[in-house]
């Protein structure tokens, strides 16, 4: 409602609100369910220092990978989910 209020509603809002907030909501879900995943095997995880970051690593690393393809799949894939996205939005007034 605030960036409605100073920029104005129209097409150009709801191009970039859907351009920034899908990928944006995408990344928070996925990222946080990567670190709710590794907490039982941290729970598990003997006293050990060393293990303990071996573990850490190990996940940081895996979620690394996991949210880049995402990132490079999202980008291959936009230009067909932009369509789409318009579509319906242009089906629907």
């Amino acid at each position: 409602m605030v960036s409605a209020r100073f920029f104005g509603a129209g097409k150009e809002l709801d191009a970039y609100l859907i351009a920034f907030l899908l990928p944006s909501f995408l990344s928070d879900v996925l990222a946080g369910a990567i670190l709710q995943s590794a907490m039982p095997e941290t729970a598990e995880a003997s006293r050990e220092l060393r293990q303990q970051r071996e573990l850490y690593a190990s996940v940081l690393y895996t979620g690394l990978q996991m949210l880049s393809a995402i990132a490079v799949l999202m980008a291959i894939l936009s230009p067909w989910a932009l369509k789409i996205l318009a579509s319906v939005r242009s089906a629907n007034g």
